[in-house]
């Protein structure tokens, strides 16, 4: 779970703040443009990771069994955030709207879904934070199977370890290396500070150039 401390950054940061705060460390942990939010809620908490791949390329005697999905999601600790890859031929949806609401009632901090989704009204409904490709009718039945569980995935372009801590907002979705969110959150603060500070002196007629020199930005 969030503690209250985190929950009170959260709100005076931003994706892109906590972006600029990453590259300046060296770590470009920002996924690519094709993960978007498909409602307005913004996701915070940590990774649980999971693999999908095609029957083809995953045998069933190399498949973990689908209950442990379902597991996982019944005994998640809130805050949680799916975090899903798929290595795949065909998309299928990775997510759905029936592990929404149980997810839901977990208290799960969200769900990040390098692929489609389905029932994306459901999951909107049960106010699940939820970023994907895009929304599917097909499940993964008979296509897919859970290939990895709790190991490193790769999403959006981006690893992500079980524990790293994800953030999305209307911008998009960041990662951030397990035991360095505090460091980074209020980092990120300050960055965000300052931005809206630029934009409140170029709203009243400042300069653009002048703004940037001000804010010590050139």
């Amino acid at each position: 779970m969030l503690s209250k401390d985190i929950l009170e950054i959260l709100d005076q940061t931003t994706t892109c703040a906590v972006s600029d705060v990453l590259v300046k460390m060296g770590t470009r942990s920002y996924m690519g443009s094709r993960i978007r939010a498909l409602n307005n809620h913004r996701l915070a908490g940590y990774a649980l990771t999971m693999e999908r791949r095609d029957l083809e390329m995953n045998p069933s005697k190399n498949a973990i069994p689908g209950r442990v999905f379902v597991e996982m999601i019944e005994t998640a600790e809130p805050s949680t955030v799916f975090v899903i890859s798929s290595i795949a031929r065909m998309e299928v949806a990775l997510w759905g709207g029936l592990v929404a609401a149980a997810a839901s009632k977990r208290g799960a901090g969200g769900v990040v879904c390098d692929g489609p989704v389905r029932d994306p009204l459901e999951i909107n409904d049960v106010q699940l934070p939820c970023f994907a490709t895009g929304a599917i009718p097909s499940g993964p039945a008979g296509i897919q199977n859970l290939a990895a569980v709790n190991e490193p995935v790769w999403c959006g372009g981006v690893l992500v370890r079980p524990g790293d801590f994800v953030f999305g907002d209307s911008n998009g979705v960041v990662v951030i290396p397990a035991g360095k969110e505090r460091e980074v959150l209020e980092e990120s603060v300050k960055v965000e500070r300052g931005d809206q500070e630029a934009m409140k002196r170029i709203l009243a007629g400042a300069g653009l150039i002048d703004t940037m020199n001000a804010l010590g930005r050139f």
